[in-house]
């Protein structure tokens, strides 16, 4: 039977409309394309995000499989209620100091295989000086797939980053999940099983 942790809102579902807070962590399944030396008919991916609904930050997590198609992994991302919910409250006018402050660039490289690497610059204004701070948020292989570790983002870089890679309208959410299949599953969490494994080599010599 599986333990539940009182701590964590990753299971409890949002009850009486009323949105979960706190730390939300989520598994999604994915079906892919095996790799080309592989002789399996059934390849899937494990894809783990979480969300932070108080820091307004995602970091998302490729756990178990092949490589996901970035384009299946945002149509699910989108898809989700509780991220649309973070979404929303970015959008809105009524979160004071988390709202994003400060001016954006963001921008692509591709490389001569066909990749591409993905930057969001952030500039402030210092004295009439300007700050940039950049860093890459996505790379991309030239088979389309997400085969390197992304960093957590604010939800506003996620907005951005989701409007430059074509996702500009998501107010459709049954569209969305019309493009993608996929399914949430239960996620195996670290304080949940962590103890099950020993940290010690025995010493047999």
């Amino acid at each position: 039977m599986r333990k539940e942790n009182k701590n964590d809102t990753l299971i409890k579902k949002a009850s009486n409309g009323k949105a979960r807070r706190g730390i939300i962590r989520k598994c999604l399944k994915f079906n892919a394309e095996a790799p080309w030396a592989s002789t399996s008919k059934q390849q899937h991916s494990i894809v783990g995000f979480t969300l932070d609904t108080e820091e307004l930050t995602i970091k998302i997590s490729i756990i178990k499989g092949c490589d996901p198609k970035y384009e299946d992994l945002f149509y699910a991302l989108l898809y989700d209620r509780d991220i649309r919910r973070c979404i929303k409250k970015v959008s809105s006018e009524d979160i004071g100091d988390m709202s994003f402050t400060g001016r954006y660039k963001i921008f692509e490289k591709m490389g001569a295989s066909g990749c591409s690497d993905i930057f969001i610059s952030h500039a402030h204004e210092i004295d009439r000086f300007i700050s940039v701070n950049t860093r890459r948020v996505l790379h991309i292989s030239c088979y389309g797939k997400i085969n390197e570790s992304m960093p957590k983002l604010d939800i506003w870089e996620f907005i951005i980053l989701s409007n430059f890679l074509g996702y500009h309208d998501i107010s459709n959410r049954k569209q969305l999940r019309k493009n993608v299949k996929f399914s949430y599953i239960f996620p195996r969490l670290i304080e949940e099983f962590w103890n099950d494994f020993n940290s010690e080599i025995p010493v047999i010599l």
